[in-house]
């Protein structure tokens, strides 16, 4: 409760225990000391369902705290398929995109990149080209030395804070973008003050390939198909992914 999936799992890989179990409830009670946190099933049994939630300390009373309804559809999934959270990470592969849906492969491509900023530092959150979908950059791959002042220094869009644009990719353009986020800082001090991304130092730079990352620990994570999460402090906090939100959106 009060967190997400992603955020619970980077505890459980981090801590190599179980998160809370106040954090997480099942609907069977054995797994939840007991009580019942399940109740009022409603539907037709065959292509829709209701659950209702109590996410109090009782045992099933209310009901009322969380209603989830649930129902089959032949509908096709408006996911973004340039978004992949699957083996390539949050790595936004644009070279066979449609965007309009005329079966016929973009040339020109508008990312919208809207930045909303909740964290406690200033962050600074952005997209750059990589060579490929596995993100290295100028032929160095994630993690290897000199990889973070390359990144950042293809960088196509980004803000300190909260902020919304849009980057025009054409033609021949390289079409692989790449989330980052820099704790604390910008681009210019990163490179001016901790351009070897030094956790002594600072500011840090973090990526969405986590062996990028000085700590090894995700601190970008996909919320939704065009929703990133990121998470700005060292050793992943409290690993709930809202220090900042980011958007992204394409237009042709």
């Amino acid at each position: 409760m009060n967190n997400s999936t992603e955020g619970i799992l980077s505890r459980i890989t981090l801590d190599s225990q179980n998160a809370p179990k106040s954090e997480v409830v099942f609907a069977t009670p054995s797994a939840n000391n007991g009580l019942n946190p399940v109740g009022n099933v409603s539907g037709n049994g065959s292509s829709q369902l209701g659950l209702s939630f109590d996410l109090s300390d009782e045992n099933g009373e209310n009901f009322n705290d969380l209603g989830l309804a649930i129902e089959v559809t032949e509908e096709e999934s408006a996911l973004n398929p340039s978004l992949d959270d699957g083996e390539l990470g949050e790595t936004l592969d644009l070279r066979n995109i449609d965007v309009n849906g005329d079966d016929i492969v973009d040339d020109n491509i508008v990312v919208q990149f809207t930045v909303n900023a909740d964290g406690v530092y200033d962050n600074f959150v952005g997209l750059y080209e990589a060579d490929d979908e596995r993100g290295a950059v100028a032929g160095i791959a994630p993690g290897a030395d000199g990889y973070a002042a390359e990144a950042i220094r293809r960088r196509v869009i980004g803000f300190q804070g909260s902020g919304s644009g849009s980057v025009t990719l054409s033609g021949n353009d390289r079409k692989i973008l790449v989330p980052f986020m820099i704790a604390d800082g910008t681009p210019e001090s990163f490179l001016a003050d901790n351009v070897n991304n030094d956790p002594t130092l600072g500011p840090i730079a973090y990526f969405e390939d986590r062996f990028a990352n000085p700590d090894g620990v995700d601190h970008i994570i996909g919320i939704d198909s065009n929703t990133l999460g990121f998470e700005e402090f060292y050793n992943g906090g409290d690993h709930d992914f809202n220090d900042a939100v980011a958007m992204i959106n394409y237009l042709t």
